[in-house]
């Protein structure tokens, strides 16, 4: 069995996202290996975990992204203990929106980046004239505790890279009691066995509720 967090001997998952990463050129201050994890199928079978966990509290369900591999993202000291407190939960981005999103943080749509970019909400998302009623708030951030529903194509484009595909996404821990449980808004249904579809999207418009620790990535 190999080592917590360390690849088993011989994970695609783990070699081909390190060539990945690399090639991102993506700043290094904004991470820390302490807490780089391979999410891998070698690596999560190697380990005989499990599917999920509990996290934060209260307690809430904390689904592991198998088959991705983390980038661990730094944490200031200060904020250690919301880590253990909070609730684990992902959100689905594009591969050309990381760089913002680590410099400025997740953005409620009318904010803007640390470039000047105004946040809009992407096509197919939920905005002024396409909400579920007339009282729903799109001026939100969403997550959901299911990777399968982060990193579906209407929050995670597929990119291609050397005759591959790729997905990101952000894992993230965001404070309890400061988001609220919403229904599935995608058109696929049943899309994780772990979370019932009227659950599986959470919203906040508390920015600094939300705290990003890893950048998740799967190529396949």
């Amino acid at each position: 069995m190999s080592r917590i967090g360390f690849p088993a001997e011989h994970c695609g998952t783990h070699n081909v996202t390190a060539r990945f990463f690399k090639e991102q050129n993506l700043p290094s201050h904004f991470f820390n290996n302490k807490y780089d994890y391979c999410f891998g199928y070698e690596c999560h079978e190697s380990r005989s975990d499990r599917e999920h966990y509990t996290r934060g509290i209260p307690s809430n369900i904390y689904i592991l992204p198998i088959g991705w591999r983390r980038f661990g993202l730094s944490i200031s000291t200060p904020r250690e203990k919301e880590f253990q407190e909070w609730h684990v939960a992902y959100h689905g981005t594009k591969l050309s929106s990381v760089r913002s999103i680590l410099e400025s943080g997740l953005l409620i749509p009318g904010d803007a980046t640390f470039d000047g970019k105004t946040i809009v909400e992407m096509q197919g998302h939920y905005n002024d004239v396409y909400k579920p009623h007339e009282d729903f708030d799109t001026k939100q951030i969403f997550v959901s505790p299911s990777i399968n529903y982060a990193s579906h194509d209407a929050y995670s484009p597929t990119t291609k890279w050397r005759k591959r595909t790729t997905k990101v996404v952000f894992q993230l821990r965001i404070k309890p009691g400061s988001y609220q449980i919403g229904k599935n808004s995608v058109a696929q249904t049943n899309i994780d066995t772990l979370v019932d579809d009227s659950k599986i999207e959470w919203s906040t418009k508390d920015k600094d509720a939300i705290m990003l620790t890893g950048l998740l990535v799967k190529i396949f």
